[in-house]
């Protein structure tokens, strides 16, 4: 199964599912416009001609400093936040494991290395066609939503939206699904990929 999302919502439905991961496009964020022409070019993009970069999501937010985006094809970013550079660590050590609270981050000294070696792995892997998972972002708009629930393309798409978000059913590409989200309770990834794998029809068909 190849799930792919715009945030690390896709990761933890893998997680959810006890299944390796077969992208490499996990636990990072894809902005709405990037992901729109991931959508829609998916066909055309060399995954295998890619950059990496010091972060440029969000430069003035410090907890992305020391972070990485890689650029593929020239067409689109991708932005991996949780893999720290950090001098202080000759292994990749789990940032909670330093703090004692929650945390996905990886410090390591050779971050970047470690970023591209898991993007060659999980690309690899990459062999079946994508399942794209859309859910609210501060780097996904409400426009952008809609860009790609009206985009004609062969692709599923999932969509968990709250019941606010206002779209045109008719303009409604008939891949897409659409999933409402209680108000509560799927505040964090693997609540809302625990939410979206209850919900999905495109997701349970695919699995049995």
């Amino acid at each position: 199964m190849n799930i792919i999302s715009n945030n690390c919502v896709g990761a933890a439905i893998y997680q959810e599912l006890n299944i390796q991961y077969n992208n490499p496009f996990m636990w990072c964020f894809i902005t709405g416009d990037n992901f729109y022409t991931l959508i829609k070019e998916f066909n055309n993009i060399n995954f295998n001609n890619y950059k990496i970069l010091d972060s440029c999501l969000d430069k003035e937010v410090s907890e992305y400093e020391n972070t990485y985006s890689l650029y593929i094809d020239n067409k689109i970013y991708i932005h991996y936040i949780h893999y720290i550079h950090d001098i202080n660590f000759d292994k990749p050590t789990k940032k909670s494991d330093i703090t004692g609270k929650f945390s996905r981050d990886l410090l390591y000294k050779n971050a970047d290395i470690l970023c591209q070696n898991k993007y060659v792995k999980r690309l690899q892997r990459m062999i079946e066609e994508p399942i794209f998972v859309i859910s609210l972002s501060k780097y996904f708009s409400f426009n952008e939503i809609r860009n790609c629930m009206y985009l004609k393309s062969k692709y599923n798409r999932i969509f968990l939206l709250p019941e606010k978000f206002e779209y045109d059913i008719n303009k409604l590409n008939e891949n897409c699904e659409v999933i409402i989200q209680p108000e509560n309770g799927v505040k964090w990834s693997t609540e809302k990929a625990k939410y979206i794998l209850n919900n999905s029809k495109i997701l349970k068909e695919k699995i049995n």
